[in-house]
């Protein structure tokens, strides 16, 4: 009779590279590339976005001014996860273009991994043509499994009213208060050794001082890390894909693609890549 100690070294043999196969980085982790789409919907559909996820294979989207009727298509129909923020509510300041839905911000991801999801109150306002009742947010959600690290997915819709490019005014000062606290809050998130992709209707123009605290902690998913790029909605450009910065993060690529749905704005397709 052989003795059973004699058989561990070829056990071991076994075990040991289905152990090293059961560590190995996933599958979705995709060398740490990121690749997103982001709309403003203007509470019309998301059909063209989905289309543009569907082609490039983007595991993250995130959407402004989306209705909760369609937020819900992608959790129910589509098999998206995700978290939803109010903006406003059933039928208040939208002119009913949600059907009496309540319309906001929302981050999906896919596959349908854990997620945890944060939420800041920001600032609001009285300038020229403010309306009442808004509510305005920046939305997270730590997302495992799409990266080897911790993956921050932030999204968050300025207010507008008028002088968005210049960067003055009454509702520029309304801006600029919600773009300084959601970079206070967003700020130790990069010393915590998080990757974090930022994006947003900023409702202002990239040469304008206000957005100089989202320049100066992230890179735009442009080609080179310039304040530039095509516009996004007649004529302006005032909605971003973000990279972390000093993490590294940088774009490999970026395109839009007219969407001709709710309020006009294309969607931003971007492949952010970390090291």
């Amino acid at each position: 009779m052989r003795h059973p100690f004699r058989l561990l070294p070829a056990l071991l043999a076994l075990l040991v590279p289905a152990l090293v196969a059961g560590t190995a980085t996933p599958a979705n982790a995709a060398g740490g590339t990121v690749k997103i789409v982001s709309a403003n919907l203007g509470s019309g559909p998301s059909d063209v976005a989905r289309t543009q996820v569907n082609n490039m294979g983007a595991q993250v989207a995130t959407f402004q001014e989306i209705c909760a009727s369609e937020f819900f298509r992608w959790r129910n129909e589509y098999g998206w996860e995700g978290q939803f923020s109010r903006m406003t509510e059933a039928h208040e300041n939208d002119r009913n273009r949600c059907a009496g839905q309540e319309k906001g911000s929302a981050v999906l991801h896919h596959p349908a991994l854990s997620s945890t999801v944060h939420r800041l109150s920001l600032p609001t306002g009285s300038g020229p043509g403010w309306v009442s009742g808004k509510e305005f947010n920046l939305l997270c959600l730590d997302i495992a499994g799409i990266i080897t690290d911790d993956l921050y997915v932030c999204t968050t819709h300025l207010w507008a009213g008028d002088d968005r490019m210049t960067g003055a005014g009454e509702n520029d000062a309304v801006r600029r208060a919600q773009i300084n606290k959601a970079m206070d809050w967003l700020g130790p998130w990069s010393s915590w050794a998080r990757r974090v992709i930022f994006t947003g209707g900023l409702n202002t123009g990239p040469g304008s001082s206000t957005l100089d605290p989202v320049y100066g902690k992230y890179q735009e998913a442009t080609p080179g890390d310039c304040r530039c790029g095509t516009d996004t909605v007649d004529g302006r450009k005032i909605d971003y894909i973000f990279g972390d910065k000093p993490l590294g993060g940088q774009a490999t690529s970026l395109s839009l693609v007219a969407n001709g749905l709710g309020d006009g704005h294309k969607v931003l397709r971007g492949k952010i890549t970390f090291p």
